[in-house]
């Protein structure tokens, strides 16, 4: 999933430099980078030898033109920062998956009253005290991992493209949790 935030900048810092490429800046439609591109020349380095304006005037062009090219680069930076970099809310959902297995207090019994701080204390109840019950099952949802949002959807198109069966996707979500 990407990061919605990196991409939106990168999108207004795009769209900033293409303002300032294309946004003309005196009356005969010259753009900053065009104005720069003439204090540069020849006869715009001669002018600004002789009259001071002219070079005030094109120093002001050329740090405008660096913040022209800067925001178009930091703005394709932040693109592809933000398609690559998982989102806040993907990183807390991963890390509260991992924290509520971890300090989890507190293991129930479904079939009784039985209560434990162990997800293997729970397991040996079972297979004690209630041995027709799926203890395998019961292993696997203590053991259980998330599937990332990212595989998940993946697995639902290609289910939903014909790519693979309903068998199929439940036997590869099936592997992806106990992975």
């Amino acid at each position: 999933m990407a990061n919605k935030g990196a991409l939106g900048a990168g999108i207004a810092l795009i769209i900033i430099a293409g303002i300032g490429f294309s946004y003309p800046v005196n009356n005969l439609g010259w753009t900053i980078p065009r104005v720069n591109d003439l204090c540069t020349s020849g006869f715009g380095q001669l002018g600004q030898f002789f009259i001071g304006d002219i070079q005030q005037g094109c120093n002001e062009f050329r740090y405008l033109t660096y913040v022209v090219y800067g925001s178009g680069l930091i703005g394709i930076v932040l693109l592809i920062v933000g398609a690559v970099a998982p989102s806040q809310n993907q990183r807390d959902s991963q890390v509260y998956h991992e924290k509520t297995y971890k300090n989890r207090k507190e293991w129930s019994c479904e079939y009784c009253k039985f209560k434990t701080n162990g997800g293997e204390d729970l397991i040996e109840h079972y297979k004690v005290l209630h041995p027709k019950a799926k203890t395998d099952s019961l292993h696997r949802k203590i053991a259980k991992k998330p599937i990332s949002n990212e595989n998940l959807e993946i697995l639902k198109r290609r289910y939903a493209q014909g790519e693979i069966t309903k068998d199929e996707f439940d036997k590869i979500k099936k592997d992806l949790e106990n992975s």
